[in-house]
């Protein structure tokens, strides 16, 4: 995978940070959009940290025919990219069913 820091990641790692923000933000917001491949998909907008300039925002396009996470970027406060990470296989543990998220 990706390296960074003297750390390997995961694209779980990448997913499950993302979603953990989105979650917790109190400027997180949906639109539709396209694709590089001109592909439908949803746009989910978070900001991370008015405290941090370098890791200010993300957004994450997510495929609408499959629901997978298809790139994810994470914004400087001037709104350039400052990581990008595409997504070219991503498969989606359809093992899990509702049960798991009972108390």
């Amino acid at each position: 995978g990706p390296t960074g820091v003297g750390k390997t990641y995961l694209a779980y790692d990448f997913v499950n940070d993302f979603f953990e923000g989105y979650y917790k933000s109190e400027d997180a917001f949906v639109e539709t959009g396209r694709n590089s491949l001109n592909d439908d998909c949803t746009v989910l907008k978070n900001v991370l940290s008015e405290s941090n300039p370098y890791r200010y925002s993300q957004c994450m396009w997510i495929a609408n025919q499959d629901y997978a996470p298809q790139k994810l970027v994470t914004y400087d406060m001037d709104n350039n990219e400052v990581i990008t990470v595409n997504f070219k296989k991503f498969t989606i543990n359809d093992d899990l069913t509702k049960d798991i998220f009972k108390e």
